[in-house]
């Protein structure tokens, strides 16, 4: 009777509920899981993988050239189709500039706001990256204008600076 849901249960809740958002998961939807079904809940949440880890495997990875399996970034020759695979450049400060202004293409709204952040920090050294820029301050993704936005500025120096997200000023 003391252990029901107005007893001891909503408090024993919080402990997988704390021990999931340490590790990046949602407190209150643990809360709720660990007060229904604490016995199942807390070993549950001591087995969670950090959300970083994972984040981090998830970049290791990318697609095959020849079979589009996914495999390791660091692979030299795939090993499903066994071809050679040519060295993959990583979106990171070391990435040459026709790397990123080939990852302005994709289709992930994280990679290409990766590759706006690493060129508009090159300032006027990633010139060649104006025309692809320019083109993503319409993208359907705010992120990605407001980022696309930030670089440009960065990377012109003659160009206009009016913020396109800013309201007009006032006719008077």
């Amino acid at each position: 009777m003391f252990l029901g849901f107005t007893g001891i249960l909503p408090f024993l809740g919080v402990i997988p509920a704390w021990i999931a958002e340490r590790k990046g998961r949602s407190g209150f939807g643990w809360w709720v899981y660990g007060t229904t079904m604490f016995v199942i809940a807390l070993p549950h949440a001591l087995m969670l993988k950090d959300a970083d880890d994972l984040a981090e495997f998830i970049d290791e990875l990318r697609p095959c050239p020849s079979c589009a399996k996914t495999i390791r970034a660091d692979a030299t020759y795939c090993r499903f189709c066994k071809h050679a695979v040519p060295p993959g450049e990583r979106l990171d400060d070391d990435a040459s500039n026709a790397s990123l202004i080939r990852s302005l293409a994709s289709r992930d709204d994280n990679t290409r706001e990766k590759a706006i952040i690493l060129l508009g920090d090159r300032g006027p050294w990633a010139k060649e990256a104006l025309p692809q820029l320019r083109t993503l301050l319409d993208d359907s993704s705010r992120r990605v204008r407001i980022r696309a936005e930030w670089a440009v500025e960065r990377i012109d120096d003659e160009g206009p600076r009016v913020r396109r997200f800013d309201p007009p000023p006032p006719q008077g």
